[in-house]
């Protein structure tokens, strides 16, 4: 990974979302949580967050990240589903001018592969699997099927741990 083309995505990491939260144990997926959005602070890489109805029962991120990211783009979407059909969060991507996203959201059918799917292939994802969330086995197993034309050509499964460790070991 390049550093110097790489950016973070936070998407729908809500805490009213947590309650779909069984496959961890709740503290290690906070942990999970903070330590992704640790990579963007650590590496000092442009971040941006965005959430879906936010104000309903998906209710807001955790305080812990936006305390981590006070000056990045906070996209509060009014329900999209698929983050990218959000012209605000797209632009804000787009004017990060990196290719290389590192992007996690609460579950792996909703939140990263519509905005997999639908990005651009110029764009690189390393998609963080300590975050991914689901309902049942079935769902798992599906939504990893239906990113594979795409995780074949430009979007990678990742721990957080890896992803660090494939970030130069300097900082600026």
């Amino acid at each position: 990974m390049n550093r110097t083309d790489a950016a973070v995505l936070i998407v729908d990491i809500q805490e009213g979302l947590f309650q779909l939260v069984h496959d961890i144990e709740p503290r290690e997926y906070r942990n999970n949580i903070n330590a992704f959005s640790q990579l963007g602070v650590y590496f000092d890489l442009p971040t941006i967050l965005t959430t879906s109805a936010e104000t309903g029962p998906n209710g807001p991120f955790p305080p812990e990240i936006l305390a981590a990211h006070p000056k990045a783009p906070y996209i509060k979407r009014n329900g999209e589903v698929n983050a990218w059909d959000n012209k605000e969060f797209r632009d804000a991507v787009v004017a990060t001018g990196k290719k290389q996203l590192i992007v996690a959201g609460i579950t792996t059918d909703v939140c990263v592969t519509f905005l997999s799917l639908c990005m651009s292939p110029s764009y690189r994802l390393w998609i963080i699997a300590d975050l991914f969330l689901q309902l049942s086995a079935k769902l798992a197993t599906t939504s990893l099927l239906l990113q594979r034309p795409r995780a074949h050509s430009t979007s990678r499964l990742q721990h957080i741990p890896t992803t660090a460790c494939a970030m130069p070991v300097f900082r600026s």
